[in-house]
Order: structure tokens, then C-alpha cells, then sequence
């Protein structure tokens, strides 16, 4: 399977192969540069996955920083890197990939 690209609204469930990804919502994390000082914040979404071999599992995905991709999970047969997450998880652009 070649690397896929979905688009998920908050609520939204959508199929990559047999994986079923539910975008539940987010919120954003307050980034500190010390106890007294914020070095702004970082968008997440919480995700819902599931296959018919594993029971779904509730994942945080981060926004990624300056251009790059978020940190890669690895989901039953399936890999998930957040290429982009809006504000409070209101949407998130994943590229899935099976391995």
C-alpha cells in the first residue's frame, strides 16, 4: 500500500485499508521556556483507531513544528504521521502508511 493522505474534521471517522481513524477532538498544549516564561502553544487532536484484529486505542497527535512532520505511531499494521493539526484539534491532515 502506498502512503495515504486523509483530512479528518473533529467527529469525522474515515477508512484507510481496514483501519478505521476517529478524530475526536483536541485541545493545545502551552509550550514552556521556563516556569515563568511561555514559548507559545502546540495544537493536538485525540484520534480513535481500530482494526478487526485490535481494539481501538486512543492516540494524542501533536501539530508539527517549523515544516516538519509530527511524531510517527505505529498502530497494528499501519503507520500514522500528522502532517498538520488546526487549532484544538478541529482538523488533522495524517499520512498513513501500512508497514
Amino acid at each position: 500500500m502506498e502512503p495515504t493522505t486523509i483530512e479528518l474534521q473533529t467527529g469525522e471517522t474515515k477508512f484507510v485499508g481496514d483501519l478505521s481513524i476517529t478524530n475526536t477532538g483536541g485541545g493545545h498544549k502551552i509550550l514552556m521556556r521556563s516556569p515563568e516564561e511561555t514559548e507559545g502553544d502546540l495544537p493536538f487532536a485525540e484520534l480513535l483507531l481500530a482494526t478487526p484484529r485490535v481494539v481501538s486505542t486512543q492516540v494524542r497527535v501533536m501539530n508539527p513544528r517549523n515544516g516538519t512532520t509530527g511524531e510517527t505511531t505505529t498502530f497494528d499494521v499501519y503507520t500514522i504521521t500528522p502532517v498538520a493539526v488546526e487549532w484544538n484539534g478541529e482538523s488533522v491532515k495524517l499520512r498513513i502508511a501500512k508497514v
